[in-house]
């Protein structure tokens, strides 16, 4: 799915697709949900620490 996000990004950013791919890096996400439609997943969603206390 992040790699079909990362597809959808990056047209959608366009010419500023470089400069918001900064922020969607996975390395860094430690708590992740994912909807599903019966069994096939439909969305996802992730948060990510930016620094102590701040999410």
């Amino acid at each position: 799915m992040v790699k079909a996000l990362d597809l959808e990004l990056k047209v959608r950013d366009g010419e500023d697709h470089a400069f918001y791919a900064q922020f969607n890096k996975t390395d860094k996400i430690k708590h992740a949900i994912v909807a599903y439609d019966g069994e096939a997943p439909v969305g996802c969603g992730a948060i990510r620490e930016y620094s102590p206390g701040t999410m």
